[in-house]
């Protein structure tokens, strides 16, 4: 599948929408699909994070309306003019949309232009309809009535910060560095990340706060300052103290590791300070962050201010001097957000995609090759591999037997896997899995939405409870299975792994 994003990025719109994306577009890269980005060419965008993280994209010029005036940069009319051209010379299967400035008129336009044409949008205002399959909204409250007027009813909702879309290297260094973080009494360093824009008026507050600081603790910070000029920050020049500035770090989550505490804005960065286990002293830098700047002080993972040297002296002095909050607001945070929003988003887009159809007759040779391709039958218990003419006969007989249920899975044009489940004999909502992947899908990360996909649906068609064996030399196997819930029960004689799902 194919997959384009229409986001863009600049020092007014920042770099939130963007970097969610990339790190959807990173995970559905992992599984094997391509990516490219569709971005109006804003003086200040992030054009080059696309590229370095090796996606293609597409700039589009920016000449008839000024940035302040709308955040597409020209009218509706003419964004979608500009869309359809690119994905005319550039099929996709689905369009990711990020951005506040379109609704339904331009999705519907789109989803006209393109038929088949598959839509997601990524929002967290609710304050727009929206023409399209999947809605992700990753604000921590949020629910599907809030939408209930302006998404379709047939659309997916993927909700809340499970769905939070925060690059792979923050679930990886949350594994460690949430259990180790250093008790308040010991705090030392501190993290200052105030978005992609001119911040120059609440880092010039902040560099107040610093000297109110200097004078009661020793500490270091590193202050990322987005698009702020360097004259600006001559006040972060403390005697005895280590501020280093940063205009931008594609580092973020090491940053954060290194960090005790954060003053940051209340955007989409916030969960990914949550996921780390961060408190922080939270700023309202535009109006969609107040809901978010609301949900950290109200859930004690953050302590909402203004943008005032009073307030963020005191709350900063809270987290260097109480050890009981801290280490509250600390799990408080890591309560969140678990950072595994990606992953659950590309197998929902993944398994939204798929199509299942009962076996045929005609699936004979696909299913063959699925079945016994790259000697696939060494992790078998009955590794004689038969002839075509018996295999077709054995389909033959599987088709009409009503204990045993077999399907394939085509994504777009083409058949992907072949799935089976053998019904227990003892127990009619109970049965046996077995997944054979197409030989040219193997290898490529796609294993786990098809087990996933699969027992979706086999639950809807009443499965409640689904055994799989697996061989414990098969490791990739054994490994998804795992990702995918099923429990490890026993492991016989010759090797073979038993494990249990359970919807």
């Amino acid at each position: 599948m194919h997959f384009a994003f229409r986001v863009d990025s600049s020092p007014k719109i920042g770099m939130g929408h963007l970097m969610r994306c990339l790190a959807l577009a990173s995970g559905l890269k992992k599984r094997g699909f391509e990516c490219y980005f569709i971005c109006r060419d804003f003086v200040g965008n992030g054009a080059h994070h696309i590229v370095s993280n090796g996606f293609e994209l597409v700039l589009l010029s920016n000449d008839e309306v000024a940035l302040n005036t709308s955040w597409l940069g020209v009218s509706v009319e003419r964004d979608i003019e500009d869309t359809i051209q690119v994905i005319s010379n550039k099929p996709a299967d689905w369009l990711i949309v990020d951005h506040y400035n379109i609704d339904q008129q331009w999705e519907g336009a789109l989803r006209s232009e393109f038929s088949g044409l598959r839509i997601m949008v990524i929002d967290d205002l609710v304050d727009k309809k929206h023409d399209c399959d999947i809605l992700l909204d990753q604000t921590y409250v949020r629910k599907r009535q809030d939408y209930a007027k302006l998404v379709p009813k047939q659309a997916e909702f993927c909700l809340g910060t499970d769905y939070a879309l925060l690059r792979s290297e923050f679930s990886e260094l949350r594994k460690n560095i949430v259990a180790k973080r250093k008790p308040a009494n010991d705090i030392c360093h501190v993290l200052v990340t105030l978005g992609a824009g001119d911040s120059r008026q609440a880092l010039r507050v902040i560099g107040e706060v610093f000297k109110n600081l200097a004078g009661k603790y020793i500490f270091s910070a590193t202050v990322i300052t987005g698009d702020t000029p360097e004259e600006f920050l001559t006040d972060y020049n403390l005697p005895s103290h280590d501020i280093k500035c940063l205009k931008f770090s594609n580092k973020m989550a090491s940053e954060m590791s290194k960090a005790d505490f954060v003053i940051g804005a209340g955007g989409g960065t916030s969960w990914e300070r949550c996921c780390l286990g961060l408190p922080t002293v939270v700023l309202t830098m535009a109006d969609n962050q107040i809901e978010i700047a609301k949900i950290l002080h109200e859930k004690k993972a953050g302590i909402s201010v203004h943008t005032n040297v009073a307030e963020i002296t005191a709350a900063a002095e809270l987290l260097f001097e109480d050890q009981e909050l801290r280490a509250q607001m600390q799990k408080n945070a890591a309560s969140l957000c678990n950072g595994n929003g990606v992953a659950r988003m590309v197998d929902k887009i993944i398994a939204s995609s798929f199509v299942f159809e009962k076996a045929t007759s005609s699936d004979a040779q696909f299913i063959y090759d699925a079945r016994y391709a790259d000697n696939a039958s060494q992790f078998y218990r009955n590794k004689n591999v038969p002839g075509f003419e018996d295999h077709v006969s054995w389909l033959d007989n599987a088709i009409v037997d009503e204990n045993r249920v077999l399907a394939c899975i085509s994504v777009g044009a083409g058949k992907i896997a072949h799935v089976r489940l053998d019904r227990d004999s003892k127990n009619s909502n109970r049965g046996e899995i077995g997944i054979c992947l197409a030989r040219e899908w193997r290898g490529r990360g796609i294993g786990l939405s098809v087990l996933n996909a699969s027992n979706i649906y086999f639950a809807r068609l009443g499965f409640v409870s689904i055994d799989a064996e697996v061989h414990e030399s098969n490791v990739a196997s054994t490994y998804i299975f795992e990702q995918a819930g099923y429990v490890h029960v026993s492991t016989d004689n010759d090797g073979f792994m038993r494990y249990l799902w359970q919807e």
